[in-house]
C-alpha cells in the first residue's frame, strides 16, 4: 500500500505528497537547522519519525475524506523513546508535540508518558525509516551540575524548533506553493559585510556634517571602541554609554562586525518598549534597507498600501521564523519564545542559535524574571554559539544575583568602553534640582515660561489635563500610550520637523512636549 502525508482535490492521487517524501524533506531541513548547534542527528531523527504514524489505513482514509481523528504523532514519539537510547525521551517530547505543543511528562491523559503507554497507534504501520535509523543519540555538550536539567529542557525546545519549522516549511511548499514561492523569492539578504558598509557610510555622513563638539568627538570614540571590541571572541559584552552617546548605532555596528568576523547567522536587537522599537526599526531600515530588517512586535501592522503589500507579506512570513539578517523585536517576544511550548512561538528558536543578541536598555528586564532570562542567555552563549551585548547607561548587577546557578561575574562580561566613568562625566550636560510640590496650574505656568521643555508625568490623565491647559496653537504636543502607534509616529515626526525648521512662528520649535511614562 502507498502511504501519503498530504492530499489534494485530485482523486487519482497522482499529485498527492507521499509520506516517505515528506519525512525525508523534513528530516533534511531539520538536520540543516540543527547543525547550527551541532545536533544534526537529532534534527534528522525528529524529521524521519514525526509523521511515521500516518502510515496506517485510518489516516489514509482521513486523507480521502473520513472524519476520523488519528493520533499520528504518538507512534513516532514511541519509536524515539524505545530505539534512540537513554536520551530518546527528549526527542519524544518534540515529536509528540509538533502540532499541539510540547506536552508535560506526566501520566495523565494528553501528557507524554500516558501517550507513550496508552496512545492509540496503528498496528499496521510500515517501516518507513532509513536503514541507519533509529540510532542512539548523544548530547553535543556536557551537562553542568548546576543547570543540567535546565540545559536538557532548553535543548529539547531547540530541537522542537528545528522540527516544527521544517514541518511547516515542507507542508507549505506542498499545500500553498504560491505562499512558499513568495517566501523563497524574497530579496536576497545582504551579507553582514555589505550591511556594515552601509551603516559606516551613513555614520561617516553624519560625522562629515556634524560640528566637532566634545560630545560628537566622544560619540566617535564610542563607535571606534565598539568596532575594535567586535573583533573579540563570542561571549558576553556590555556597552555602558550615557544617554546621548549614540549607543544604538554603535551597538549595531558592533553586532554587524562581530557577526561578520565569526560567521554568525543574524543579529537580534531586543528592546523593552514598543515606543522605542518603532523608532529604532525605522532608523535601521532607512540605513540598511527594508529587506534586511525585520520588525516583529505586537504593535506591528501590515500596511494597507497596495504597493507595500508584497513586501509586507514577505515580512509577515519572515516573522514566523525570524528569517532575516537583522531582527528588531521586544524582550517579551524573545524571552517568552525561549520559554514557550507552542509551535508558533518556538518555531523561530533555531534561528536564534549562532546570532548576536543586543539587549537595549538591559536594566529594564523585570527583576522577578532576571534569573530566568539570564539562565537562557547563558545557555545561548555556552551551547548555541551566541554573543550577548548588554547595552545600557545603567548596567544590571548580574554578579549580585543570589542564585549560584545563574551567577555571572563581571570578569565574564567584556566591557566595550575603556573608561565608562570618564565618559559619563564628559556627557554630564544637565543640572538636577528639586522643585518641591507643584500644583498642575503652577506646573502649567512654569512650562509656558520655557522656550523648549519636555514634561514627563506619571499618569495619562495628568498628561491630558496639562496638555489641555497649554496654548495648543503654539507648538504643544502630547504623547501617550493612549495613542495608536501610527498616531505616535505622526506626532514624533511633527516634533522633529518643528525642531529642524524653526524659521517662522508656524514652524517654530515646540514649546512643550507632554509625555506619559509608566
Amino acid at each position: 500500500m502507498d502511504y501519503y502525508a498530504h492530499s489534494t482535490v485530485s482523486q487519482d492521487k497522482t499529485d498527492w505528497q507521499t509520506l516517505i517524501g515528506h519525512l525525508e524533506n523534513v528530516a533534511d531541513l531539520a538536520e540543516t537547522f540543527a547543525a547550527r548547534f551541532d545536533a544534526r542527528p537529532w534534527g534528522k531523527m525528529a524529521g524521519l519519525c514525526h509523521d511515521a504514524g500516518k502510515a496506517c489505513e485510518a489516516f489514509q482514509h482521513r486523507l480521502e475524506g473520513s472524519p476520523a481523528r488519528v493520533d499520528h504523532s504518538s507512534f513516532g514519539a514511541r519509536i524515539a523513546a524505545e530505539h534512540c537510547g537513554r536520551l530518546g525521551l527528549l526527542l519524544s517530547y518534540a515529536i509528540s508535540g509538533h502540532h499541539g505543543g510540547l506536552p508535560d511528562g506526566g501520566e495523565q491523559e494528553s501528557q507524554l508518558h500516558y501517550r507513550l503507554k496508552w496512545g492509540k497507534v496503528s498496528n499496521d504501520t510500515v517501516t518507513l525509516l532509513c536503514a541507519d535509523t533509529p540510532q542512539e543519540l548523544s548530547l553535543p555538550f556536557r551537562l553542568s551540575r548546576e543547570l543540567g536539567g535546565f540545559s536538557l529542557s532548553f535543548f529539547t525546545r531547540m530541537v522542537f524548533s528545528c522540527l516544527v519549522d521544517a514541518d511547516f516549511l515542507d507542508t507549505e511548499a506542498f499545500c500553498s506553493p504560491e505562499k512558499a514561492a513568495l517566501r523563497s523569492t524574497d530579496a536576497e539578504a545582504s551579507s553582514f559585510a555589505e550591511l556594515q558598509k552601509k551603516l559606516l557610510d551613513a555614520l561617516h555622513q553624519k560625522v562629515k556634517y556634524a560640528p566637532p563638539t566634545p560630545v560628537n568627538q566622544h560619540r566617535q570614540c564610542i563607535l571606534t571602541q565598539s568596532l575594535e571590541k567586535a573583533e573579540g571572541p563570542p561571549g558576553f559584552y556590555s556597552l555602558t554609554v550615557p544617554t546621548g552617546g549614540g549607543k544604538t548605532l554603535s551597538s549595531l555596528a558592533f553586532a554587524l562586525r562581530h557577526a561578520e568576523k565569526h560567521g554568525l547567522s543574524r543579529v537580534i536587537y531586543a528592546i523593552p518598549f514598543t515606543s522605542i522599537i518603532e523608532q529604532n526599526a525605522r532608523v535601521f531600515q532607512d540605513i540598511l534597507g527594508k529587506d534586511s530588517v525585520l520588525e516583529h512586535h505586537c504593535n506591528y501592522k501590515e500596511s494597507d498600501a497596495p504597493e507595500e503589500a508584497p513586501y509586507e507579506r514577505r515580512r509577515g512570513l519572515a516573522s514566523e521564523n525570524w528569517d532575516a539578517p537583522l531582527v528588531v523585536t521586544t524582550n517579551v517576544q524573545l524571552f517568552e519564545s525561549l520559554f514557550s511550548n507552542k509551535p508558533s512561538r518556538c518555531r523561530k528558536l533555531h534561528n536564534v542559535a549562532g546570532s548576536v543578541i543586543v539587549l537595549d536598555e538591559a536594566q529594564a528586564i523585570p527583576t522577578v524574571y532576571l534569573e530566568a532570562c539570564l539562565a537562557a542567555l547563558k545557555e545561548l552563549v555556552e551551547h548555541y554559539g551566541c554573543t550577548v551585548l548588554l547595552c545600557t547607561a545603567t548596567q544590571p548587577a548580574l554578579d549580585e544575583l543570589k542564585s549560584p546557578r545563574v551567577h555571572l561575574p563581571k570578569s565574564q562580561i567584556q566591557e566595550i568602553i575603556d573608561d565608562p566613568a570618564a565618559l559619563f562625566q564628559a556627557f554630564s550636560r544637565t543640572e538636577v534640582f528639586f522643585l518641591g510640590k507643584q500644583t498642575e496650574e503652577e506646573l502649567s505656568s512654569r512650562l509656558q515660561e520655557e522656550k523648549q521643555v519636555l514634561c514627563i508625568v506619571s499618569t495619562k490623565p495628568q498628561a491630558r489635563r496639562l496638555y489641555e491647559g497649554m496654548p495648543l496653537e503654539d507648538g504643544t504636543f502630547h504623547l501617550s500610550t493612549n495613542l495608536y502607534p501610527a498616531h505616535r509616529r505622526k506626532v514624533l515626526e511633527a516634533i522633529r520637523a518643528a525642531v529642524a525648521s524653526g524659521a517662522t512662528r508656524l514652524t517654530a520649535p515646540p514649546r512643550c512636549c507632554l509625555l506619559y511614562t509608566s
